[in-house]
């Protein structure tokens, strides 16, 4: 840090947390069409993994800003819509600007989510980004307890039945 900022008293604690809490609400003035990612790389990569992302907002002609926890790695970068953008546009520069998020995070050691999951949204990507050792891992504790497959089924990956 070139420079540090101490929040020393209860109102300005309240003052920096408030600006936290509402970034992305101030994104949905810009444009209400959000894709909010929940990324996460070793602490050591997120240098390298800015300029990865300026590069993705720049070839897509969107905007998206990058916040969160940096002293654990965890951050939540947030593809935002261009809002001259049609929404087929959007779907479509979403999509492939998502590949290449989840691409660049791989590449650094990452994961697509640190806090929030992987769940119906990050779903098809899950083969494809996870270390196929750690997927039989995941799919073991699943199915040790969740034997039924009545705790959310399929919204992680699918159990195949005995």
């Amino acid at each position: 840090a070139i420079e540090v900022y101490v929040a020393d008293n209860y109102t300005t604690q309240e003052r920096v947390w408030s600006v936290r809490r509402n970034i992305a609400e101030a994104f949905k003035v810009y444009s209400p069409h959000q894709s909010l990612e929940d990324i996460v790389v070793p602490i050591g990569s997120i240098p390298a993994l800015i300029p990865m992302v300026a590069a993705i907002s720049k070839k897509y002609n969107i905007t998206m800003p990058t916040y969160g926890h940096a002293g654990d790695g965890n951050l939540h970068t947030t593809l935002v819509k261009n809002p001259e953008s049609t929404m087929d546009e959007w779907y479509e520069v979403e999509e492939k600007a998502l590949v290449e998020l989840y691409e660049a995070v791989r590449s650094l050691g990452g994961k697509i989510s640190g806090e929030h999951g992987i769940g119906i949204k990050r779903k098809k990507y899950i083969e494809w980004l996870t270390d196929p050792v750690e997927l039989k891992m995941m799919r073991a504790i699943k199915q040790a307890l969740d034997p039924n497959n009545i705790m959310n089924p399929g919204k992680l990956f699918d159990i195949e039945p005995d």
